[in-house]
């Protein structure tokens, strides 16, 4: 899997005197022009973390959508994507799936929370991660989305899955 980051290295490798540093999911810059663009690496790799930590949590990178997704039991529970677009450029966002009447709260209680990014509008909701949402918001919200889905498993699979076998 390339870096999740490889976009703004290519960027700052095309500048002189630029220093990089490596950092645990990939290359980062330090010091360059970029740097404020980067500001959510940090915000990204302790996310990364998190939802990796839950119990039977399975990730992987889907190229054709420039994803990294969460899995449990095979169904997503939570996509990082760096490649939302709107009319001001690149956005760094989190999407994950939430009960009905909560998402629309939540949408309509923070600008940075959107209905979800090529997902199901009403279930799925998308976080600017560059928004002022706290650290225990986005954890709170995570942990939701993966409880809503592990729940959402037949009573089967979520013994399969316990077991080791799926």
């Amino acid at each position: 899997m390339s870096c999740f980051f490889l976009y703004n290295v290519e960027k700052c490798t095309k500048r002189e005197g630029v220093i990089m540093t490596e950092s645990r999911c990939g290359i980062k810059c330090s010091q360059c022009a970029y740097k404020e663009e980067m500001k959510n690496d940090c915000k990204l790799d302790w996310l990364d973390e998190f939802l990796q930590s839950f119990k039977w949590v399975t990730r992987d990178y889907k190229e054709e959508w420039g994803w990294i997704r969460y899995m449990v039991g095979g169904k997503m529970f939570a996509a990082l994507c760096k490649t939302a677009k709107n009319g001001e450029g690149l956005y760094d966002i989190l999407t994950i799936k939430l009960e009905v009447l909560e998402g629309e709260f939540l949408r309509q209680q923070y600008e940075y929370i959107i209905p979800g990014y090529y997902m199901n509008k009403q279930h799925w909701n998308s976080v600017y991660l560059a928004g002022e949402l706290s650290e225990e918001l986005l954890k709170d919200l995570t942990e939701k989305s993966y409880k809503l889905v592990l729940g959402g498993l037949s009573q089967k699979a979520q013994n399969a899955i316990a077991n080791g076998e799926l």
